[in-house]
């Protein structure tokens, strides 16, 4: 069949949600789109840019500051640097080149992993 160029046409599809569908818009048809992984999720929470809890609020709050001619490189750039240097656990600092700029917040993060462990 023909894969739609559309964001909400996407995810109408059946086990297609956000993140599939801007991957889509993004790697398929090079259309301005923020994927958002747990990588781009947790690096511009950590960065201090954005203090956002789910995927959507991620997604709302990189569209808003940053330009949109930007939009297809975030999620290579982010997924690239969060598996090599920003790690969800252990993150290298000592090699990081934003070492200098990062206010290492990892508040929210902590603040995750404690409410899941109290479900447990």
């Amino acid at each position: 069949g023909i894969v739609p160029k559309d964001f909400e046409e996407l995810v109408s599809l059946p086990g297609v949600g956000p993140k599939t569908a801007n991957c889509v818009l993004v790697y398929a048809f090079k259309i301005p789109a923020i994927p958002v992984d747990v990588h781009v999720h947790r690096i511009p929470n950590r960065l201090g840019w954005i203090k956002t809890t789910k995927p959507g609020q991620t997604e709302e709050e990189l569209k808003r500051i940053i330009p949109r001619d930007q939009w297809i490189r975030v999620n290579r750039l982010f997924v690239r640097f969060g598996q090599e240097i920003c790690l969800p656990i252990r993150p290298k600092c000592d090699i990081c080149p934003l070492n200098d700029i990062c206010p290492k917040d990892f508040s929210m993060e902590i603040a995750m992993r404690n409410k899941k462990k109290k479900k447990k």
